[in-house]
């Protein structure tokens, strides 16, 4: 059995798809269809019917704009987005899985067909509801399973469904782009198996400092696909702002304890879902890219765990997704 590789490796691993720089003060990541993504992408929560909140946010440098279905800010984005070139943003959404219990819209379809033509009406639902023709990447929002669901993927038959629809919708040019969320390895396998289908381009995990630069070797796994790890919950909801480690480093730097929590993981090559709303916090997510963090510190970040921080593993135990773990044993059920 191959040595697991360390925090270097995997920086070798991702770096080759990493990075294209736009105009703009945030880089761009190439997807493994050549589309540009920044590599910070904002979820305006605190969006009103103005939509101003996304001036404030395309006037601090970033242009990636992300959403999802359960959101239900899509009226005051397409607002603050009205008017704007097309080429002046990036815009990201999301639908739900059939089987979702734990918010709105809650559902339990398990018939494969009613599956597939619900995904494609809730894809298109969310081209009409931001008002675009086209969007830039579209993720399914998890795997049908239960919300915090320990174990391997299950209903195979749904997931390929949905991911079905989606290979449609992105053939007919729905999308420049596709990709999942909360996908394990054992969700992705069926569709990379499948030549019919469309790689995903992105998956989104949770992934911060204290899962470790590789948690259930993931981080590898999709290196090795060409998929590009977007990570949410960045901050391990808000944990890594004042961690001890993470605030001392930030002051050899001149930076804070966030800015450091995702400096760890763009100089680890992924990217990154952040919902700040002033100017100010703003700024301070654009800049995590032009200054590094030593070889030493990555190893001490990377060395926070579980089990010596478990205030980092609030979130779903601190495992990628809610919706599975790659190992049955992963976590005590």
């Amino acid at each position: 059995m191959a040595a697991k590789p360390g925090v270097a490796s995997i920086f070798l691993l991702l770096s080759p798809l990493c990075c294209t720089h736009s105009a703009h003060a945030v880089p761009s990541v190439v997807l493994n269809n050549g589309v540009d993504m920044p590599r910070v992408a904002v979820a305006p929560m605190k969006i009103d019917a103005s939509g101003a909140l996304v001036e404030t946010i395309l006037n601090s440098g970033l242009t990636h704009i992300f959403t999802a279905e359960d959101y239900y800010n899509q009226a005051g984005i397409k607002s603050g987005l009205r008017g704007r070139p097309r080429s002046s943003f990036f815009i990201t959404s999301m639908t739900s899985p059939c089987i979702h219990s734990a918010s709105a819209p809650k559902r339990n379809v398990s018939d494969p067909d009613a599956c597939y033509n619900l995904t494609v009406a809730e894809f298109q639902g969310q081209l009409d509801e931001l008002g675009v023709e086209q969007i830039d990447l579209m993720m399914l929002h998890g795997p049908s399973r239960p919300y915090g669901f320990h174990g391997p993927c299950g209903f195979p038959e749904l997931n390929k469904a949905q991911w079905r629809a989606y290979s449609d919708m992105y053939k007919a040019g729905k999308a420049r782009a596709i990709g999942v969320s909360n996908y394990c390895e054992s969700c992705l396998e069926p569709i990379l198996a499948d030549r019919a289908l469309v790689v995903p381009a992105v998956n989104q995990l949770q992934f911060h400092i204290g899962m470790g630069y590789d948690p259930e070797g993931i981080t590898s796994y999709l290196s090795k696909h060409g998929i590009i790890l977007q990570a949410y919950s960045p901050l391990a909801s808000g944990a890594l702002i004042d961690n001890v480690d993470t605030v001392r480093i930030g002051k050899a730097h001149g930076k804070n304890g966030a800015q450091v929590a995702y400096r760890w993981i763009t100089q680890l090559g992924a990217s990154l879902v952040t919902s700040a709303s002033n100017s100010k916090h703003l700024a301070e997510d654009a800049d995590v890219f032009e200054w590094n963090l030593t070889s030493s510190e990555l190893q001490q970040l990377s060395a926070l765990s579980c089990e010596s921080n478990p205030e980092l593993c609030q979130e779903h135990s601190g495992t990628p997704s809610w919706g599975c773990t790659q190992f049955q044993n992963a976590i005590a059920v």
